[in-house]
């Protein structure tokens, strides 16, 4: 009778384990589900129901935009990124343009005042050239 009053001790103890193992398990999967239905939530802006049969966009209308900024998925918030990144390259682009044509302006008058300020000194260097050439020309003679 005690051997029997043991083993089922023993049975119970068994039952008992695999039943908290058991529930633990549900708990853990039931825990991971939540987490992925949240983060799946997070990147896409659609809640999927408990039943998983059909899933509906999540969209709160709310006045503040702290609630606005903190109610959008990721996807939202990369297509918003990408849209201000597009603003700010064309504003960037435009100020890129617009600093090459200063550039070349004063570079253009730049050149023309060298040109200025150069051709007399060209026109000396020259002639002095002529000089030399032509009284070379006549020690030969």
């Amino acid at each position: 009778m005690l051997t029997t009053l043991w083993l089922t001790l023993v049975a119970l103890k068994s039952v008992y384990t695999s039943l908290s193992t058991s529930i633990e398990s549900r708990v853990s999967t039931a825990l991971q589900y939540n987490q992925v239905k949240d983060l799946y939530t997070a990147f896409s802006g659609i809640s999927v129901t408990d039943s998983m049969i059909s899933a509906t966009k999540t969209i709160k209308a709310n006045n503040s935009d702290t609630d606005k900024k903190s109610n959008k998925c990721i996807k939202e918030l990369l297509y918003e990124a990408y849209d201000n990144a597009q603003v700010e390259y064309n504003i960037l682009l435009q100020a890129s343009i617009d600093t090459t044509k200063q550039l070349n302006s004063a570079k253009s008058k730049l050149d023309k005042e060298q040109v200025k300020y150069n051709y007399p000194h060209m026109k000396l260097v020259w002639l002095q050239l002529k000089q030399q050439h032509w009284l070379n020309c006549c020690q030969f003679e």
